[in-house]
C-alpha cells in the first residue's frame, strides 16, 4: 500500500511539474531573428574557395558589394536570408559555393525606459526582460509617475509603431498580455499624469519615436 501511495504521489508530483512547465512555457518568448542594418559589419566565408573570403560593411543604402557576385542589398534580411541571398549572386563565378556569413560588428539588441523613473535611459538588451522588470532597472518609478497607465511602444522605428498600455500599479500575478517582454527597440515611457484621449500619446510618442504617426494603435489596455 505505501509503494502504491508512494507511485500515486510520483505521478501526481510528475502532473504538477509538467504543468508547471507547460505554463512557464507559455511565458517564453523567442526573440526575433537579427535583422542587418546599414553600418553592420559581417564576414563573407567561402570555406572551398577561401580566397574570396571577404569583410564587408552595409552601406547607408543597405548594399554590399560581393567580390564574386556584385552588388547585394542586405539590409532588411536576416542571416539566413543574407546567406541564401550571397550564395545566389556567387553562383556568377562560382559553382555550389557555400556560404557563412558572421556578424563581425552590429547593432546590439537594446531597450529604452523614459519617463518619470528614477534612471531613464537606453539599456542593453542581454536577455529576456518584461516591461516591468525595465521599469525596476531603471530605478523604478517616481512617485509623480503614473504606474496604472505605462506605455509600451513597440517597433517604434516603423511607420505603425504599435503601443499597449500597462498597469503596473499591482505587481503581482502578471500575465503575459499585461507585462510583455521586451524586444529590441522597444520604449516604455511612465507618464506622468492621467492619460485619457489619442491626441495626448501622440504628444507623448512623437518626441519619443521622432515622428508623429497617425497610425500609431493603441492595441490593449490592462487594468
Amino acid at each position: 500500500m505505501d509503494k502504491l501511495n508512494g507511485n500515486r504521489a510520483l505521478c501526481v508530483a510528475a502532473a504538477l511539474l509538467g504543468f508547471v512547465v507547460a505554463a512557464s512555457g507559455q511565458q517564453l518568448h523567442q526573440r526575433d531573428r537579427y535583422i542587418i542594418h546599414g553600418g553592420d559589419q559581417i564576414t563573407v566565408h567561402f570555406p572551398l574557395t577561401p580566397e574570396f573570403d571577404q569583410l564587408v560593411t552595409v552601406q547607408p543604402d543597405g548594399f554590399v558589394v560581393i567580390n564574386v557576385g556584385g552588388n547585394a542589398k542586405l539590409a532588411g534580411l536576416d542571416l539566413d536570408q543574407a546567406t541564401d541571398l550571397i550564395r545566389e549572386h556567387a553562383t556568377v563565378r562560382l559553382k555550389d559555393p557555400e556560404v557563412h556569413l558572421v556578424m563581425t560588428d552590429f547593432q546590439h539588441p537594446y531597450f529604452v525606459v523614459a519617463g518619470e523613473v528614477n534612471n531613464p535611459n537606453r539599456y542593453d538588451l542581454r536577455e529576456n526582460i518584461t516591461a516591468l522588470q525595465a521599469v525596476m532597472f531603471a530605478g523604478g518609478s517616481k512617485v509623480s509617475g503614473k504606474e496604472s497607465q505605462v506605455v509600451y511602444i513597440h517597433d517604434a522605428a516603423s511607420g505603425s509603431p504599435l503601443v499597449r498600455v500597462l498597469n503596473m500599479k499591482h505587481k503581482n500575478a502578471r500575465t503575459a498580455a499585461e507585462d510583455p517582454i521586451l524586444q529590441s527597440g522597444d520604449i516604455v515611457f511612465v507618464p506622468r499624469t492621467h492619460l485619457t484621449d489619442l491626441a495626448q500619446w501622440t504628444n507623448i510618442i512623437s518626441p519619443i519615436v521622432g515622428y508623429a504617426s497617425p497610425a500609431t494603435a493603441v492595441v490593449a489596455t490592462a487594468h
